[in-house]
């Protein structure tokens, strides 16, 4: 027995209760755009984070990270959660040693030649 709501995919439908409607419509991405958000590369099964033309993976990992972007970067910062600089890298072969840090949740804040500026989280295993 089903409720009757398995082609309801997308929309939340919460019962009437006390003769009021409770529904609440929600937005429910589809596959692909969950694909593209995760930065799932389904050919190698490498994650990645990809934020405009920016690009790190793998993401999560354990030792080092590698960052393309169209943009040349200046300076390669990594806060921790609570918001401390952790380490600072200058611009080398795009592949950077993160294996000294704790694990954890990490920001990079990324600044590009024209100050435009960058956040990327990084899970740290």
């Amino acid at each position: 027995p089903t409720c009757g709501l398995e082609n309801q995919i997308g929309s939340f439908i919460a019962p009437v209760t006390n003769g009021k409607d409770r529904s609440n419509a929600i937005y429910m991405p589809d596959m692909a755009e969950l694909e593209f958000q995760a930065g799932l590369n389904q050919s190698d099964g490498v994650s990645a984070t990809v934020e405009k033309d920016v690009a790190v993976f793998p993401n999560p990992t354990a030792d080092f990270i590698r960052i393309t972007a169209k943009e040349e970067i200046r300076q390669i910062r990594v806060l921790d959660q609570a918001g401390a600089e952790v380490k600072r890298f200058a611009p080398s072969d795009n592949l950077y040693d993160i294996r000294e840090l704790a694990s954890g949740l990490y920001t990079l804040i990324l600044t590009f030649n024209d100050d435009e500026t960058k956040y990327i989280q990084v899970i740290k295993l």
